[in-house]
Parts: structure tokens; C-alpha cells; sequence
């Protein structure tokens, strides 16, 4: 069996836990779905109807929270850790996962991918973070569940840890001594 990475070296830094949103349309050069979706009607006519139902659904097809991870955003929310995201959503459908997930309002800031132009895995997303709301890179830790954008994040100097699912993030937290 293959040996199991050891956890990231614990700093004596202050900490921020940076988590990530992925932007449903699936397409990583779509920032508005409403682009997305005249693009998509104009290139398919023969299904505008469906095209046009999927988004009005759209707030019905949003998936729920992971539970043991919002547990954890708690605990760290209320150890006074600041919060940071990055989301590669569109900017039309954050605002409606914004409302229907009281804890996306916990974040002292958010980078949302529609609204920047810009997606994980690209740089430039990370420098909007530390850009816009002062996060130094030396003293973050992000949260992603593809390793490409864990990997940006590492280039960009701020520590990343592959999500893998809530145990396993609580045990990571726990050994750097966040949790």
C-alpha cells in the first residue's frame, strides 16, 4: 500500500481557513450563466424551452451542505478564525446559494469567480483574495477538493489541504492545530 502523506507542518502563525464553492454550470470559462444559457439556445434552438426551465429550476437542483464540514466552519468561525472562500460560482447563482446557506454569511469575505472573471485554478484568483481583503498567503490555509486548484494555491504560497470529505478535513484542522 501506498504510504499516507504526512500532515502539512504546523505553523506558529496565525491562521485563516479559506474554503472553496464549486460553480455548477460544470464550465470553467463560463462566469455568467446567462451567457451560458443565450449561448447554449442560440447554438440549440430546439431546446430553448429546457434550456430556460433548467435555469429557473436551477435553485431547486442546488445541493445541500456537507454537514460534518459546516460543523467544523462553526468551530472555527467561533474560535474567532477568520473565514475566507473562493468560489468559481457564477455571479447569478451565488447570491441564491448566499440565501439558502445561512453559513456562507459567516465568511468575512468572498472571492466569487463570476464576478472576477477569473477561476481555480488560475493565479490571479488567489491574488484577488489577498488583494481585496488583505489575506496574507503565509498565514492561510485553503480547502479544495481538486488537487489542481490545491496545488495553485501552494504556488501561490498559501497552504492547501485536499478535501477529501469531513473526517478527514477535521483531522487535518485538528493537526494544525485549528480545531
Amino acid at each position: 500500500p501506498k504510504a499516507r502523506p504526512t500532515a502539512p507542518p504546523i505553523s506558529d502563525k496565525p491562521s485563516i481557513v479559506v474554503l472553496p464553492f464549486e460553480n455548477m454550470s460544470g464550465d470553467e470559462e463560463q462566469g455568467y450563466f446567462a451567457d451560458g444559457i443565450a449561448e447554449r439556445k442560440a447554438r440549440f434552438p430546439e431546446h430553448a424551452d429546457w434550456l430556460d426551465a433548467w435555469w429557473s429550476h436551477w435553485p431547486d437542483m442546488l445541493g445541500g451542505p456537507i454537514h460534518g464540514t459546516v460543523d467544523s466552519l462553526r468551530e472555527l468561525r467561533d474560535a474567532g478564525t477568520p473565514l475566507y472562500a473562493i468560489t468559481d460560482w457564477s455571479a447569478e447563482t451565488f447570491p441564491i446559494a448566499r440565501e439558502r446557506f445561512d453559513f456562507l454569511n459567516w465568511f468575512e469575505g468572498i472571492v466569487v469567480s463570476g464576478q472576477k472573471g477569473v477561476t481555480k485554478p488560475d493565479p490571479a484568483i488567489y491574488r484577488h483574495l489577498t488583494a481585496d481583503f488583505g489575506v496574507d498567503p503565509a498565514t492561510a490555509v485553503f480547502i479544495d477538493d481538486k488537487p489542481i486548484n490545491v496545488e495553485a494555491a501552494n504556488t501561490a504560497g498559501v497552504q492547501g489541504l485536499v478535501f477529501t470529505d469531513a473526517a478527514k478535513l477535521r483531522a487535518d484542522l485538528g493537526q494544525m492545530r485549528l480545531l
